[in-house]
C-alpha cells in the first residue's frame, strides 16, 4: 500500500480561501463594460493575485524543506 504524506497544502482549505475572497468583495451586478462595475470585479483579482502569491510561496518554502529531507537520507 502507498502511504501518502498529509501534512501537506489541504486543495479544501485552498477552495474556502478563494470562496471567502469572493464572499468578502462581492460583484455588485452583471458585466456592462462600467467601470462603477468592474471595479469591485478587480478588487477581487487583486485579493485573489495576493493569495495566489502567499500560497506560491509556501509551495516554494515545503518543496525546499522536503528537498532538504531527501538530500539528508
Amino acid at each position: 500500500m502507498m502511504s501518502f504524506d498529509t501534512s501537506g497544502p489541504n486543495p479544501d482549505l485552498f477552495r474556502a480561501s478563494i470562496a471567502a475572497i469572493d464572499a468578502e468583495h462581492p460583484l455588485r451586478s452583471p458585466w456592462h463594460y462600467d467601470q462603477s462595475i468592474t471595479g469591485p470585479r478587480l478588487d477581487r483579482l487583486d485579493a485573489k493575485t495576493a493569495y495566489f502569491v502567499d500560497y506560491i510561496q509556501y509551495l516554494e518554502q515545503r518543496l525546499a524543506a522536503l528537498e532538504a529531507r531527501l538530500a539528508q537520507g
